[in-house]
């Protein structure tokens, strides 16, 4: 750290650094600065570069493998069964390619969602983007804005911050004059003045770490899986290929040292999944691209994932299920109307916050009676009231009727009201004066005030879409219950509602309240993240949706953030996803996003997988039978490109909103560990069969390597049926037509010819027939009976 908050150097560099805080920085100090280039370069640590786009693809070990096997086989003296790299260096640019658009993208809707900061320059207040700022430029604070660069407080009004995205901690911490607004952090109360200290790689937050600026950490089982099955793979290669050389080199006879190098790598080649890694990068890619089209910008492209195993969906009421626009539908008045309309005007006008309340209550009560302010109490969403303290007039209260109001008879007409389905705003009088933060003992009810919002029009039909995708909607909302547990009712979603003013900070007992209501009222925002928290220890996996900087704690709780783009900047800051038009339509296309990334990679998976396993097993048993290894790499290139490669790239891609099964891991292995052991099982036996004499006249290695290698690729497409199910026209389209593609494959005579195969006789044909079906039959009694139970 280059500073701990040390007030005598902040206050030394104002006073060697003076800034008129009526006028800002004139021309002649613009021009000097922007001369210095004393301007704030945004430096952004999670977008790659190109050139790192590329390393990354092209510079990974199972590129480096692949390469090394090529140069070998090419020693060997049989260029031709190098055709594998072909396949790698197509994956490498797709990859490039793919991943540079995404990069693109999430750039181009960056700077759509990226808000201009204002600043004093020449005695005017204008809006310049961040990077745009200078050295001793004087910001205006705003509640819900995060701060940019660091910078020193010069106004005399009291800020409240939170600094959880520089320490962890979500207090808020209460600045003063001369006290540093660190970069990074969010003006959670309050408003004022502040010239810039620090900018560009200057800052503290990249003074901690360039880490500390990127968003939260999203776990990944998808990941974590895929780097577990990489570790398996790379540990076993290297000694499963040595073991294997030496073998064919000194075990089998009649094997020179070229057979024996061209049968090594046809086996390691096998072993290597090498477009897996590149199908979950492009699937997730087109994710975000896919978002993108509907305006969702996804700033952590791994949170895909999370989004796609979401089971619950919490929700606020304003702006989600309504559409925000709020109006004064009427006002009961309990004193003179043109003296309470001036008080209203006068409280609106003195509010720091301009939020859709305040618009509503400005539009509604124009009476301007040019009131003096002497003291005031901003609103919380803690507290849910606000009081302003007049010179001449007294003090007011502005709030939440059960709030603030005594009298019960009016409260009970509150209350009736809210059950209307209006949001119910009291004005309360007192004759005290405001002492720090508390609530005026004696006050009276002097205006009830009746909100109203529209219910959007597509609200019932997405809450229909998420109850039969399996997903429970929780409403949580800082009105009334009453208020918001009637509107829930209009859009189809019925259940039990609580007020949390009642609730227990217990999480125990939050975890039975949890499951048990649909709608909460009066939440407080540590509330939502500890209601949040509730659902995630019963094991549900949380998305929330939020626009205000009350939701700050809960959308960074909650699994999966996703916040409206008309909210606050700090809202969007902590979210995984921004709805750039703010439109709740939109989240059943986000949750379709997801699914169709996992369940599409998990199928895909599969498909590599079951090659790689038999590739290994074919291995090791050629090694404990002293077997010339039965292939080429070219032979292989065959079940890889019709079995494997293409299927799997038009099924990464397919729509797909099935709800997600089990774990990642263990799907991908009951499904690829069955045919997997079948084919190398099978694979044996032919091999030995040939070698023992069970036939008339021993196959020649042409023969052999043909049927064994049209046996695998029948093997492998009936895997991938099995893995389609149930099947639609597309996926029935993709079977059909890369099983075709595949036997006729055999019938092409310079395919034929440039792959080594002949033609088999009836005789070879009809046993390998009969050793598909009893394959067929294993592999579902394996896959049904044994490896889907254990896993």
């Amino acid at each position: 750290m280059y500073l701990e908050d040390n007030r005598e150097i902040t206050l030394n560099y104002l006073k060697d650094n003076p800034v008129d805080l009526d006028i800002g920085l004139n021309n002649d100090g613009l021009r000097e600065r922007q001369e210095k280039k004393q301007i704030n370069v945004i430096l952004n640590s999670q977008n790659k570069t190109f050139s790192e786009i590329v390393i990354g693809n092209t510079f990974t070990l199972f590129n480096f493998v692949n390469l090394l096997l090529a140069i070998l086989v090419i020693i060997a003296g049989s260029p031709k069964n190098t055709t594998f790299m072909v396949i790698i260096i197509v994956n490498t640019a797709i990859g490039i390619f793919q991943e540079e658009r995404a990069k693109r993208t999430i750039e181009k809707l960056s700077l759509l969602k990226d808000s201009k900061v204002s600043i004093l320059r020449n005695r005017s207040i204008s809006y310049f983007n961040k990077n745009e700022i200078l050295k001793d430029d004087i910001l205006i604070l705003k509640k819900g804005m995060q701060v940019p660069v660091d910078a020193i407080l010069v106004s005399d009004k009291l800020v409240d911050v939170d600094e959880s995205q520089l320490t962890g901690e979500s207090n808020l911490i209460t600045k003063k004059r001369g006290d540093l607004v660190y970069s990074g952090s969010f003006v959670m109360q309050g408003d004022g003045k502040a010239q810039v200290f620090k900018y560009g790689k200057d800052t503290y937050i990249n003074k901690l770490s360039e880490e500390a600026k990127k968003y939260k950490f999203i776990p990944s089982e998808l990941q974590e899986s895929i780097k577990k099955i990489i570790k398996i793979v790379s540990i076993t290669i290297l000694p499963v290929g040595i073991l294997l050389f030496i073998n064919q080199l000194f075990f089998v006879e009649n094997h020179t040292w070229q057979n024996a190098l061209i049968g090594s790598v046809a086996g390691i080649v096998g072993m290597i999944p090498e477009g897996l890694v590149l199908l979950t990068s492009v699937a997730m890619a087109v994710g975000v691209i896919r978002l993108s089209r509907i305006k969702t910008l996804t700033q952590n492209i791994h949170a895909i994932e999370t989004l796609a195993r979401v089971d619950v969906l919490c929700l606020d009421k304003t702006g989600t299920l309504t559409e925000g626009n709020l109006k004064v539908n009427k006002a009961f008045f309990y004193d003179d109307e043109k003296k309470l309309s001036k008080i209203i005007n006068a409280i609106v006008k003195n509010d720091g916050e301009q939020n859709a309340s305040s618009e509503a209550l400005k539009e509604f009560f124009k009476e301007d009676g040019k009131i003096k302010v002497k003291s005031k109490i901003a609103f919380s969403s803690m507290r849910k009231w606000q009081a302003v303290e007049f010179y001449d007039h007294g003090t007011w209260i502005l709030g939440a009727p059960d709030m603030i109001i005594k009298e019960e008879d009016i409260l009970n007409k509150s209350n009736e009201l809210s059950n209307e389905g209006f949001r119910v705003l009291a004005l309360l009088e007192s004759k005290d004066s405001l002492i720090g933060e508390i609530l005026p003992k004696n006050r009276k009810t002097k205006m009830l005030i009746l909100l109203e919002d529209k219910v959007r029009d597509e609200a019932c039909e997405i809450l229909n879409y998420f109850r039969q995708q399996g997903v429970t909607i929780k409403i949580i909302s800082g009105d009334n219950p009453l208020t918001v547990s009637n509107l829930a009712k209009k859009v189809g979603l019925i259940g039990e509602y609580l007020d949390a003013n009642k609730l227990s900070d217990d999480i125990d007992e939050l975890k039975n309240a949890v499951e048990k209501a649909s709608v909460f009222g009066r939440v407080k925002p540590e509330q939502k993240s500890m209601l949040i928290e509730a659902m995630q220890k019963n094991g549900h996996t949380v998305a929330m949706t939020g626009d205000g900087i009350n939701d700050i704690l809960a959308l960074k709780k909650s699994d999966c953030g996703i916040a409206m783009a008309s909210g606050s900047e700090a809202t969007q800051a902590v979210a995984q996803f921004v709805l750039l038009d703010s439109k709740f339509a939109s989240l059943p296309e986000i949750i379709r996003q997801g699914r169709r990334v996992i369940n599409n990679i998990s199928r895909v998976a599969s498909l590599f997988l079951v090659k790689t396993f038999y590739s290994l097993l074919i291995s090791v048993l050629m090694i404990l039978g002293s077997y010339a290894y039965p292939y080429a790499p070219i032979q292989l290139s065959l079940v890889s490109l019709f079995a494997v490669g293409i299927p799997s790239f038009l099924l990464a891609l397919e729509p797909n909103d099935e709800p997600i099964k089990g774990k990642f891991f263990n799907r991908v292995l009951s499904k690829s560990i069955p045919s997997s052991i079948v084919i190398a099982f099978m694979v044996f036996l032919i091999i030995i069969f040939n070698n023992v004499g069970g036939v008339n006249e021993k196959l020649s290695r042409q023969e052999l390597s043909t049927l064994i290698i049209l046996f695998m690729g029948c093997v492998q497409v009936w895997t991938l049926y099995t893995i389609c199910r149930p099947l639609n026209t597309w996926r029935a389209a993709i079977v059909v037509s890369v099983f075709a593609l595949f036997i006729t494959s055999f019938f092409i005579k310079y395919v034929r010819y440039f792959l080594g195969f002949i033609i088999p006789s009836m005789g070879s044909i009809t046993i390998v027939l009969l050793l598909i079906f009893i394959s067929m039959v294993m592999i579902f009694i394996l896959r049904k009976y044994l490896f889907e139970k254990i896993l």
